[in-house]
């Protein structure tokens, strides 16, 4: 496995493991109508920071540990399947973004609006890591 592979498994298991947990708390709040919704906004926040702080930490680690091929630059197998692996997760976005248009037809509050927007911003994101991961092992 190279290293490009390792820091994406990286970044999708962060992401997975954060952010899950988060949307579990946002369901469980928005299902409960006497619960407070705005204790959501610090918990996002929290997510965001422990993702960035966990995320720099392991690739960090990461890149002592395989100092040899960090230092390799990127080449056009992986500029090409970072691309086809964004244009992948373009597509889940812009459904997500149609999805806050119709939310917005049935009078969703901001908050649950600001909560769908970052559901599929990181549906988008963790396609595009499955994505990537699945054309490296493909050989593409």
């Amino acid at each position: 496995m190279s290293l490009q592979e390792k820091s994406i498994w990286i970044s999708l298991v962060v992401t997975l493991l954060i952010f899950g947990y988060y949307f579990a708390s946002a369901f469980r709040v928005f299902s409960d109508p006497a619960a407070d919704q705005t204790k959501l906004i610090g918990l996002f926040i929290g997510a965001v920071v422990l993702m960035i702080i966990i995320e720099a930490v392991l690739h960090i680690v990461l890149a002592i540990a395989f100092k040899r091929e960090a230092e390799k630059s990127e080449d056009e197998r992986d500029k090409v399947i970072d691309l086809r692996a964004r244009r992948i997760s373009y597509f889940v976005l812009s459904f997500g973004v149609w999805t806050m248009g119709i939310s917005v037809l049935v009078d969703a509050s901001p908050l649950e609006l600001a909560t769908i927007m970052m559901f599929f911003f990181i549906l988008a994101e963790a396609v595009g890591f499955s994505t990537q991961l699945f054309y490296y092992r493909r050989g593409i």
